[in-house]
């Protein structure tokens, strides 16, 4: 399960797009801003974990899927927090599923990407 309307953990939350994001073995994707979309992740292929930057500007890394393990995890974040997607598989691609808040627009992408968390802190 992904997401169910009536799940009681995302507090009334309704995805205004979903999309699907595939990653290469051993491959980076980020850091990516969304200042007015808020995240709602997971991952159901590939050994995926996702870097934020917390509210003490420090990094943190938090799980979405063991490559081995049928279990997945869902990541619900706020706007305005940069994320790095990271596959540590050394053979699969990942497969992450964003239910986002606000859709993609040509008028209003609200995507912001970095190559490097250095990079992000320069720019920043």
């Amino acid at each position: 399960m992904i997401f169910r309307d009536w799940d009681d953990f995302h507090n009334s939350y309704e995805p205004k797009m979903v999309y699907v994001t595939t990653m290469k073995p051993c491959s980076t994707k980020g850091p990516i801003l969304h200042k007015e979309r808020k995240y709602y992740l997971t991952a159901i292929t590939g050994d995926v974990s996702v870097e934020i930057l917390n509210e003490k500007k420090e990094i943190e890394t938090i799980s979405l899927r063991k490559e081995n393990d049928e279990s997945f995890n869902v990541l619900m974040l706020e706007p305005n927090i940069p994320i790095k997607l990271i596959n540590s598989s050394l053979d699969k691609e990942a497969t992450i599923i964003n239910c986002a808040s606000k859709a993609w627009h040509p008028e209003n992408q609200d995507t912001w990407k970095w190559n490097s968390w250095e990079e992000y802190f320069k720019k920043k």
